[in-house]
């Protein structure tokens, strides 16, 4: 660890991740600070570590994060002035979340759970984030419970659809199966009509070339 400050802001930001169950390394966090912000000591705000708490938590790989129930807490114990220095400097670190901030952050969690948004419906998942929150934690959680809220309508919504699609094919089937069984019955009735006319044209003729002959008709008996 360079100095105390980079110690402290490492230290903080650990806290902050297993709060939300999360265990990263110190190692980790602060090779994270050092390379969003060489000169952190200069650039360092409440911006600078909300970025460096959403690079951790949306870009590391998933062996880079462990639930907290699965390690021991090897946290250092802190001296009464270093966590006197931490928590004023959690305190300082809480800033109002934009609307901006809200969209982007929708955006960057979204792809890190694998969906796939457009700009209308990022915009409609931040609207419905509480905009009075004013940490980026409980934005963060916010935003999750969001979009698991609207993949669950979009769900519902998709098994809407497809329900209605099938009854539409179902009543289009129906609808043509009985058009095909009224033609061939139809079809049918045509045939045995004119089956029956031939067969009264046949024996009408019989009979006519019979008459011609005059044959005589054979008796019985």
């Amino acid at each position: 660890m360079k100095n105390k400050s980079l110690k402290n802001k490492v230290d903080s930001i650990r806290r902050t991740l297993k709060s939300q169950g999360l265990a990263v390394s110190s190692a980790v966090i602060e090779s994270k600070i050092l390379d969003i912000f060489p000169n952190f000591e200069e650039d360092w705000s409440s911006d600078a570590r909300s970025e460096v708490l959403q690079a951790l938590i949306t870009k590391l790989q998933p062996t880079e994060l462990i639930t907290v129930s699965s390690v021991e807490t090897d946290l250092p114990v802190a001296s009464d002035d270093e966590h006197e220095s931490a928590i004023e400097e959690d305190k300082v670190n809480i800033h109002p979340i934009t609307v901006q901030e809200k969209s982007e952050l929708v955006a960057t969690t979204a792809q890190s759970m694998g969906l796939v948004l457009n700009a209308q419906e990022i915009d409609s998942v931040a609207d419905s984030v509480d905009s009075t929150t004013d940490n980026f934690e409980s934005m963060l959680s916010e935003v999750k419970t969001a979009l698991l809220g609207f993949v669950r309508y979009k769900a519902e919504s998709n098994n809407k659809k497809i329900t209605q699609t099938m009854d539409e094919v179902v009543d289009y089937a129906e609808t043509k199966f009985r058009e095909n069984s009224q033609h061939l019955s139809e079809r049918l009735q045509d045939l045995k009509s004119r089956i029956s006319a031939t067969d009264t044209r046949n024996k009408s003729q019989i009979i006519s070339i019979l008459n011609r002959l005059r044959l005589p008709a054979c008796k019985t008996g």
